[in-house]
């Protein structure tokens, strides 16, 4: 087995880990039973561990140390917009939770570009990142929305009045905006996401220098 190799460390690749809170019990429950003192991370949507917060300390006691939260948005009407079925305040609560939970490592991820976003949303979306960093959120995962082949908004991109500037598939990495939305060309979109960067990195060093102080 892995654990047998020397392998002390696992990345569950779900996006969704506790979409079935009985599954992950079971695991966590697997992986006692077995005895494997291992270090695990994954990810899970922000609505499904505030309705199940329990888990989230059963999952650290199975060895589960880091965790990421797919936020998204930091505008309550651009959530609304994309569906996910959370409001701002249940973002911050789920920092908290799984702090108190002995999670060692939380992190959240945040999307700049959407295509309902301007200049203000974007601007929000920063400012919970800095709240999520307040709260606990020892990193923030900020990405730039991107128009993949086959998604929603490729799909429907006049609908959205959307306008896709680069097929360049190479471009297609989170980091460069490769469409103009209605509110934001695609060069103001990149300005906001390094301004987003930087505010971001500011903020988690001086969090770790008081820690560390």
């Amino acid at each position: 087995s892995m654990y047998e190799m020397g392998i002390r460390t696992g990345n569950f690749v779900d996006d969704s880990f506790l979409l079935s809170p009985q599954r992950a019990r079971n695991l966590c429950k697997g992986i006692v039973e077995a005895g494997l003192k291992m270090s695990f991370a994954c990810q899970a949507r922000v609505d499904d561990a505030c309705r199940q917060p329990d888990v989230l300390g059963e999952m650290n006691e199975a060895g589960f140390t880091a965790i990421e939260f797919g936020v998204e948005a930091g505008n309550q009407s651009v959530l609304n917009w994309i569906g996910k079925g959370l409001g701002i305040e249940q973002a911050l609560e789920v920092v908290e939770i799984a702090k108190r939970a002995g999670f060692v490592r939380v992190g959240c991820g945040m999307i700049l570009g959407h295509p309902v976003d301007t200049r203000q949303t974007v601007e929000d979306s920063i400012q919970l990142s800095l709240r999520l960093i307040e709260v606990g959120a020892d990193n923030i995962a900020l990405a730039i929305c991107t128009p993949f082949p086959g998604s929603d908004i490729a799909e429907n991109a006049d609908q959205y009045g959307l306008k896709i500037r680069s097929r360049d598939w190479s471009r297609y990495n989170f980091r460069e905006a490769v469409m103009d939305t209605v509110d934001l060309r695609a060069e103001e979109i990149e300005e906001l996401y390094l301004d987003g960067l930087y505010r971001i990195h500011l903020a988690c060093k001086s969090k770790s220098s008081k820690e560390g102080g």
